[in-house]
């Protein structure tokens, strides 16, 4: 909603204020690449990387908050193909899968 800084901000402090034991690796490595501390590459990689028990459910959170942040960045033909991979991992109880539906159908809909 174009207030990228208040965002960063706020996640930041709740991240500082947790307790390391408190921060799971992947939630933290989500948080880091909001806050554009790390790459998404290194995003994915690590989403690709996970133990197979937790791996499917990974690439449908990396999937989707890399197209949240093309589609913030005004790069729609990219965050439509990410929408569409997180989709494809067929994570439907996640919220992310349920919300880039939503995305993946508003951005063809409304082509710009």
């Amino acid at each position: 909603l174009g207030a990228k800084a208040q965002a960063d901000q706020a996640l930041d402090a709740f991240i500082k204020a947790q307790k390391p034991a408190d921060t799971p690796e992947w939630p933290g490595k989500i948080a880091a690449f909001l806050l554009d501390r790390t790459t998404e590459a290194d995003l994915l990689a690590t989403a690709k990387a996970s133990e197979a028990s937790v791996r499917n459910g990974n690439l449908c959170e990396a999937w989707y908050y890399a197209g949240k942040k093309r589609l913030i960045a005004g790069d729609r033909r990219t965050a439509a193909d990410y929408f569409a991979k997180c989709l494809a991992t067929e994570e439907k109880q996640f919220s992310e899968y349920q919300t880039a539906q939503i995305e993946l159908q508003a951005l063809k809909t409304d082509p710009q």
